[in-house]
């Protein structure tokens, strides 16, 4: 018993005081540092609870059968414990600045193969691993310390009735509900509520509900698809009167709509991007349903939002199912490439590339080793270049995707140490690196008068690199135009103010071939190039949802409903509307996903 109450005591001390380094971090964002420790009390709780448990029934195992490596078993699984902790934790620290959220099942799935998943955590390590690293020794040393001291002692009856006394605090109490890592999560303001949440926990309750996404089996419930009945009485209109044009698919790696805005003195710092735009059709609200590239591709390609706790490119057996653009494109008699500076394996993208009727599939494999001088792998620069000249020889109706990479953590662009300058200042370099290399593309291409061209260019997903919340619109707001020398005249310059998502790409590509008939196919993609009266856009992380709807917009947390920001009245009727449909939506997309 007494063992049991050290150890639990010990381990409750210790997670008290990663998050203090972790308050200690982020002070600035936080609203409330002492809501945050009494609104973590109780997670922690279970939390360490569950860990003690663990301890205990083997502590109890070893004593009673006097297994003869008692003691290195022990000091090993404490020493674990103790591991697993600090890399929670510290992990924690780091991504946050940059994903907005703890650890998490979805995070770990970025580092099961291909070496970018490892350089993003390696290259971010910062200041703070020392006081980390110090917390974890210590608590090595004084947990050790404690197993000295009670080696003696045991008393296998108290042992024992410790056991029910943390199951209960397991469950958190005797409530109906057993606790869960959303106890935490008590603020509109997202870091509160992510210094708040036990890190273990919530990696485990992440783990948890990705797992049920592919438990979930085909429902009878008569779901409406939001999508569908706002977007009707649409007018489509035809942007090129090239009956088979080369396509050039442009996406830029996290660049959100609010960088086309920032300014260097009076000099806009993308002004070549915004330059290009203006050559086209302008979408002034397009957004990501999220924000990462592994989400993005799917978008794209697959015509699906995003999904909470799942990596969908890597972890959905069934995506295969979903129509998929590359081979609706092939089909139609087009070369299909993907071009990527990266290692193309990364989240598994390569082997669904694969899994596609693409043609050529290039990525760092394919460029020289001198090539290679950014921590992704070639600079975008090159791969520009590469793809200009890629395309000027290919023949016949080419489609040609081009992912870049410089603009991602982190910001590794030729000729700057990005170590000397904090995140914000290298994210804008990168921004401004990249504006240069499309500079230089676009005006390249643009001079392939034997080639009949339209360049679409937008983002995989936006950031929060500019000072956008976690649950802010404008992290998944991002940039959407589409220029080229065949692009018919009428839409030079012309604003489009729709509320359009990134899913909806495929609908909107093959919407330009007179020839394509149209089955059901990406049902819950629509055409971009059409007048609608009405239109709406969605996000969505593990935790939040969000929701445009016309000029009405809204943020929610999917996980009970509760609305946390949004530009209408609170309590009014135009929001219990806008909430439904935003949860139908929801309800809508999960079961698209898991039932086609």
């Amino acid at each position: 018993m007494k063992i049991t109450l050290k150890y639990f005591t010990l381990l409750l001390a210790f997670t008290f005081l990663y998050r203090i380094l972790f308050i200690f971090k982020y002070f600035d964002n936080i609203n409330s540092p002492l809501s945050t420790l009494s609104n973590a009390f109780s997670v922690d709780i279970s939390t360490v609870s569950y860990t003690t448990l663990l301890f205990t029934i083997l502590y109890l195992i070893f004593r009673i059968t006097n297994f003869k490596f008692f003691d290195i078993l022990i000091k090993y699984l404490s020493f674990f414990i103790c591991f697993i902790l600090f890399l929670a934790e510290y992990s924690s620290l780091t991504i946050y600045e940059h994903w907005g959220s703890t650890v998490s099942y979805r995070a770990t799935s970025y580092l099961e193969n291909g070496s970018n998943g490892w350089n993003t955590l390696i290259e971010n390590i910062d200041s703070y691993i020392a006081p980390s690293f110090i917390i974890f020794i210590l608590h090595v040393y004084l947990t050790n310390h404690i197993l000295k001291q009670t080696k003696l002692k045991f008393s296998l009856l108290l042992s024992i009735i410790t056991i029910p006394i943390l199951l209960l605090m397991i469950r958190g109490g005797l409530q109906k509900i057993p606790i869960s890592s959303s106890k935490s999560f008590f603020s509109k303001n997202q870091t509160d509520n992510y210094t708040a949440v036990n890190k273990l926990r919530y990696f485990l309750d992440s783990y948890l509900n990705s797992q049920s996404y592919n438990e979930l089996t085909t429902s009878n419930f008569n779901l409406v698809n939001i999508d569908s009945t706002m977007n009707i009485n649409c007018v489509d209109y035809s942007i090129t009167k090239s009956k088979t044009p080369d396509i050039i698919l442009l996406v830029m790696e996290g660049i959100p709509n609010s960088a086309l805005e920032l300014k260097k003195g009076d000099t806009l710092i993308a002004q070549n991007i915004n330059r290009i735009s203006k050559k086209g059709l302008i979408y002034t609200n397009a957004f990501s349903s999220g924000f990462r590239t592994d989400q993005g591709i799917v978008s794209i390609f697959n015509g699906l939002p995003a999904y909470p706790y799942l990596n969908v490119l890597k972890k959905f057996s069934d995506l295969n199912k979903h129509d998929n653009l590359i081979n609706e494109i092939s089909n139609l008699g087009y070369k299909t490439t993907f071009m990527y500076g990266g290692e193309s394996q990364f989240s598994d993208m390569k082997k669904y590339l694969l899994d596609t009727e693409l043609d050529d599939l290039i990525d760092s494999d394919y460029f020289p080793d001198h090539n290679k001088t950014s921590s992704w792998g070639v600079p975008d620069h090159i791969l520009l270049d590469t793809a200009y000249n890629y395309i000027k020889r290919s023949s016949g109706p080419t489609f040609t995707t081009i992912l870049t990479s410089s603009s991602h953590v982190p910001f590794d662009i030729p000729g700057r140490n990005t170590k000397k300058y904090s995140t914000k200042e290298n994210f804008i370099a990168s921004i401004e690196y990249l504006d240069k290399a499309i500079n230089v593309f676009e005006e390249r291409v643009s001079n392939l008068n034997e080639k009949e061209i339209l360049l679409i260019i937008t983002s995989d997903h936006g950031s929060m690199h500019l000072g956008h919340d976690y649950n802010d619109h404008e992290r998944f707001h991002i940039p959407l135009f589409v220029t080229g020398n065949c692009l018919d005249s009428i839409y030079k310059n012309k604003e489009y103010h729709k509320n359009i998502s990134l899913h909806d790409i495929p609908a909107s590509i093959l919407s330009i071939f007179d020839n394509y008939i149209h089955p059901p196919k990406f049902n819950i993609s629509t055409n971009i190039f059409s007048n609608c009266p009405e239109s709406n856009s969605y996000w969505i992380t593990d935790n939040a949802l969000g929701y445009i709807e016309n000029s009405h917009n809204l943020g929610l947390d999917h996980r009970n409903g509760n609305v946390f920001k949004s530009n209408l009245e609170q309590d009014s009727v135009a929001l219990y509307f806008l909430k439904q449909n935003a949860v139908a939506t929801f309800n809508y997309y999960k079961h698209y996903l898991l039932n086609k």
